[in-house]
């Protein structure tokens, strides 16, 4: 306890301000610009990266299974194992195939993919703009969902009539000296995400009508999973991989892989950068404290005398140092959350809605990206401390008060 109150007198009692004063403000006032602009940024990227995943996994499965030349043995002991987990919410059947959309003399290739209409509270129902999911109905013409952007490039509207022709047989018509067939499909609404990997990318078809009229020989068919905890999509990737290694499997994570890791190693290198700037404070410290090693020199020495071990006179400068830097962390700590909650709640730093899919910044606090920071911010601090630490305690008793 002596020695923080030591530590305590040496670092606010000072009778005027000289220049190891200046400098000990000087790391103090960077380390907590350091902590409140690292919880900042970090609390953007981690803004940015829940709006992305959000986005994203409110239309991909959590789960999809792809069928790898699996028999119905197979997938009916597999449905049976899924319609047990109380973690599934649903599982939906799926297929997929390439096709090339003709409309007023423009084409286009996408995805034709066949699914379910039901469960529409999530997935590709709900960015529908105008119109509604295809139906199947047998005997008239077949519907099709389309985005907004292939809409455009195809000059096409809701209730139009566009050409619908399997790639596949496109590619085998080249060879064969055969026509492909085509199909009328009617237009039954329009859907936009803002996101191009679907917009551009992708037409939809209720799973019977891509069964009626789809390649189903040369499709990608399977399963589409939705969970309770999206986090388990791994834990259940496992299990189903260890009893049916047949099929494919693909977390949400696993379909935009490269995605989510470029954001990662965006943010550590966030963190990284910015930690530089509560480093160059700690090399502060480290100045100052050795500077107040040389002018202590005569207190140290009579310290010594007095009893004190040299554990204790190196505790003194060691506190010291960790009361300058614990006490900036938890200042930091406050002002970057402060600055954080003023843009959830008030968005000062807003965006143009007409050109973002945001209106401002987006923040995300997380407790453990507070502890990360705070963790280390007094590390560098604990170890600046330590060289004025270990040089205090190598004062001579005898010549610093000789002359006293």
């Amino acid at each position: 306890m002596l020695e923080n109150f030591i530590a305590y007198r040496y670092l606010i009692s000072k009778k005027e301000i000289n220049f190891i004063s200046i400098i000990s403000l000087i790391s103090f006032l960077g380390i907590t610009i350091g902590v409140a602009a690292l919880v900042i940024v970090i609390s953007v990227f981690n803004g940015f990266g829940s709006l992305v995943t959000n986005r994203l996994i409110s239309f991909d499965p959590h789960l999809r299974i792809i069928w790898n030349n699996t028999n119905n043995q197979s997938k009916n002991e597999l449905e049976k194992l899924l319609d047990s987990d109380s973690q599934i919410i649903f599982a939906e059947d799926f297929a997929e195939n390439k096709i090339i959309l003709t409309g007023n003399s423009q084409y286009k290739l996408v995805n034709f993919k066949g699914i379910r209409n039901s469960h529409s509270n999530w997935g590709i129902k709900t960015a529908i703009k105008t119109g509604k999911f295809p139906r199947y109905k047998n005997g008239t013409i077949p519907e099709i969902l389309i985005s907004r952007y292939i809409a455009g490039q195809l000059s096409v509207f809701m209730g139009d009539t566009i050409t619908v022709t399997n790639f596949s047989e496109v590619e085998h018509s080249l060879l064969g000296f055969a026509i492909p067939r085509s199909f009328n499909f009617r237009i039954s609404g329009i859907f936009s995400t803002n996101n191009l990997e679907y917009d551009g990318k992708y037409a939809f078809v209720e799973f019977n009508t891509y069964n009626k009229y789809g390649d189903i020989k040369n499709a990608i068919t399977g399963k589409e999973i939705r969970l309770e905890k999206p986090d388990y999509a791994e834990i259940l990737k496992q299990k189903l991989q260890h009893i049916f290694p047949e099929n494919e499997y693909q977390t949400w994570f696993d379909l935009h892989n490269d995605l989510y890791i470029v954001m990662e190693i965006e943010r550590w290198a966030a963190f990284l950068i910015l930690a530089l700037i509560i480093a160059v404070a700690t090399f502060n410290i480290l100045g100052s404290l050795s500077m107040t090693a040389l002018e202590k020199k005569k207190d140290i020495a009579i310290l010594r005398s007095l009893g004190f071990t040299k554990k204790s006179v190196s505790k003194i400068f060691l506190r010291q140092g960790l009361l300058i830097g614990i006490s900036a962390t938890l200042l930091g700590l406050v002002v970057g959350l402060i600055i954080c909650w003023l843009q959830i709640e008030f968005k000062f730093y807003s965006l143009d809605a007409s050109q973002f899919i945001i209106d401002s910044i987006p923040v995300e606090i997380n407790f453990f990206d507070l502890i990360y920071i705070s963790f280390a911010s007094v590390l560098l601090t604990f170890f600046a401390s330590l060289y004025p630490a270990k040089k205090a305690i190598k004062t001579s008793i005898i010549d610093a008060i000789k002359w006293e």
